[in-house]
């Protein structure tokens, strides 16, 4: 069964309050609350966010960024299967330097999508517990870059067919599986490219009551998920926002009482 969206008339939260609903007892941070809360719908587009400020400063590939942990060199070796560190690093580089030729992230830069930042957070067990356990629960990995976050939660056992990623270009995607040497049928999670603050990515709606009654449809924007969202992954998305915009709240709502 999925879990339903709580009532929020803004569609970003339509999204991001089906994860707070599949975790009842996970209190969130406050600042991950009010961002939930935030009408996405004001603000700049992140490809206008990231074109100003990778445009005013445009700065060098720097190599001394390069590192990896026990836990994430165990994962990179295991997905890519080059066991050499000296190789894998060089493999790494060379992936690095195609994305960033083609879009200068400074997240590209200094090799965030390196991190496994999903692992991480202190309701990762729970959720890949409701993967597991739960027939059909979906995982959204918004914001997801080279799909590293993706990639982990279906090693660790959420079932590949009921994972989809999201970001801005389909070229993240087309570097993903570059980085991890594989292609779309043999790592088979689906892809959405979009911008989340584009009502054709993501359309506001009233809110689900009730999980819908109808199967999943095909994707063709997020906006065919809501409503059907067990869990999302969204740890790349406060750097969108100014710190005025991510401190900004609105009313109490009863979903923000239930957290």
């Amino acid at each position: 069964m999925f879990s339903p969206v709580h009532p929020n008339k803004h569609a970003y939260h339509d999204l991001l309050s089906a994860a707070g609903h599949s975790l009842p007892h996970v209190r969130m941070p406050l600042s991950s609350r009010r961002l939930s809360l935030v009408d996405a719908r004001r603000f700049s587009s992140p490809s206008t966010i990231m074109n100003s400020q990778t445009k005013a400063t445009n700065p060098p590939l720097d190599p001394s960024y390069y590192k990896l942990d026990d836990q994430e060199a165990a994962f990179f070796k295991s997905m890519t299967g080059i066991q050499d560190d000296a190789e894998l690093k060089e493999h790494i580089l060379r992936v690095q330097a195609k994305a960033y030729s083609v879009y200068e992230y400074p997240c590209i830069r200094r090799f965030a999508f390196l991190n496994l930042k999903i692992s991480r957070l202190p309701a990762y067990e729970h959720v890949l517990r409701m993967g597991q356990e739960r027939s059909g629960a979906i995982l959204l990995d918004m914001g997801c870059c080279f799909g590293n976050d993706a990639r982990k939660a279906v090693a660790d056992g959420w079932p590949v067919q009921n994972v989809v990623a999201s970001d801005l270009r389909q070229v993240f995607w087309d570097t993903e599986h570059e980085l991890f040497r594989t292609t779309p049928k043999t790592f088979s999670v689906k892809f959405v490219p979009g911008d989340v603050f584009d009502p054709a990515h993501i359309a506001s709606r009233e809110p689900f009551y009730e999980p819908p009654s109808t199967p999943v449809p095909d994707l063709q924007s997020l906006t065919s998920l809501q409503g059907h969202i067990s869990a999302i992954h969204a740890s790349s998305f406060v750097h969108l926002f100014n710190k005025e915009q991510q401190t900004q709240e609105y009313p109490t709502t009863d979903f923000e009482h239930d957290l």
